[in-house]
């Protein structure tokens, strides 16, 4: 629910899908009824969205958004330094564009508007972030590597803390990414109004995500929360750069030397080149040299 600061290739393209399902608690509470013997844990309010991202020149992204509650609006992203390994990736946008939701000191805008969370598409949003990236080689079977992403922003107007906790850093979003394994990854992050958790699940050119949002509100049947999936598509047939040749992380352009080229988050190794792939790789020929020589050295010892 967060932006990064990571834009897309030029014409590679993410078609998206999201459900949400917002708690009856939210809902009796716009209305002023609260019914004590409907407690937490119900959800009765299915929302959905569509969402058409673009990268355009490898420095910037646009996004076209459309919500069965707040209407059609878009999303614009520039990237001003690209990721490298002692630098973040930054970036700047604005969100929600042409959206029709209004002023965002308007409360909780109980009444304006008939459906839940419209401080979601306050319109003309600002912000700018940093995200940088880091891999840890581990070694082991199955777990060779550990993605780690940190994303810190700051932003105006959606971006305003609503939560007991997160309204002490109005303004401010951050969000984790922790992937284990090129199949699923888990996040955390604090979007400028509440806190929420998911986790990723990658196939292919498809995503699947599951989250909750609004943590804080999660045990509140006054207020409630939400849960959401996604289905998203990422279509590199216009872009130089397939979905497939990952992301080099900071942690690995050293091995890159005049290979890379700019692109989303940063930089991408060409085909074939997998700086880290073939670290991993010489990790296992060291382990395999070492254990013949300890073979020998246990030869010549029972001789």
């Amino acid at each position: 629910n967060i932006p990064d600061a990571y834009v897309m290739p030029h014409m590679m393209m993410d078609i998206s899908t999201t459900g949400l399902m917002t708690a009856d608690g939210y809902l009796e509470q716009k209305e002023g009824i609260l019914d004590p013997d409907r407690g937490p844990g119900a959800y009765s309010e299915l929302d959905y969205a569509g969402n058409l991202r673009i990268g355009l020149f490898n420095k910037a992204e646009l996004g076209i958004v459309y919500t069965s509650t707040a209407g059609v609006f878009a999303n614009f992203k520039f990237k001003l330094i690209t990721e490298t390994e002692t630098l973040p990736a930054i970036s700047f946008g604005m969100l929600n564009i042409f959206s029709e939701v209004g002023d965002p000191k308007l409360g909780y805008f109980r009444g304006e508007y008939d459906y839940p969370d419209p401080i979601d598409y306050v319109k003309f949003s600002p912000f700018t972030v940093l995200s940088k990236s880091t891999v840890i080689v581990t070694g082991i079977s199955g777990m060779d590597y550990v993605e780690t992403t940190l994303h810190l922003g700051l932003g105006a107007r959606r971006f305003r803390g609503r939560g007991k906790y997160s309204g002490y850093v109005n303004g401010l979003f951050g969000g984790l990414e922790i992937k284990p394994s090129k199949h699923w990854g888990v996040l955390g992050e604090i979007d400028g109004q509440d806190m929420n958790l998911g986790i990723n699940f990658f196939f292919k050119n498809f995503t699947v995500n599951a989250g909750i949002f609004r943590m804080e509100d999660l045990a509140n049947s006054a207020l409630g929360n939400k849960i959401a999936f996604n289905l998203k598509y990422t279509m590199d047939k216009f872009s130089e750069l397939k979905i497939n040749e990952r992301r080099v992380k900071a942690s690995t352009t050293r091995y890159m030397q005049n290979k890379t080229v700019p692109g989303s988050g940063g930089s991408y190794y060409e085909s074939g080149t997998n700086p880290l792939q073939e670290e991993l790789e010489q990790i296992r020929q060291r382990r395999k040299q070492s254990e013949k020589e300890l073979e020998e050295i246990r030869k010549l010892l029972q001789e």
